[in-house]
């Protein structure tokens, strides 16, 4: 079987506003993370202890919570990265 291609080439958006919200239990994530920081400088990461892939879905108040605060006035990137509790893999 042919191993998957992503796209890589994507333009430089340093005004976007994006976040990456992963759990502790998915793997790979630091190889996604740089490349999603190539695209958008100032990308906002947080880990969520526990969790694997999509688990937040399983906490509908922790969602709501965390995209309330997002999209609100939204984190800065010194509060993702003091709100990063996880070693990224």
């Amino acid at each position: 079987m042919p191993q998957k291609q992503y796209r890589t080439d994507f333009s430089v958006q340093p005004d976007a506003k994006v976040a990456c919200w992963y759990g502790e239990k998915e793997g790979h994530m630091k190889k996604a993370i740089q490349r999603l920081r190539t695209a958008y400088p100032s990308l906002i990461v947080r880990c969520f202890p526990g969790f694997g892939h999509g688990e937040i879905i399983n906490h509908p108040a922790l969602l709501v919570s965390e995209m309330e605060h997002f999209l609100a006035d939204g984190e800065t990137v010194a509060d993702a990265q003091q709100n990063q509790e996880c070693e990224i893999q």
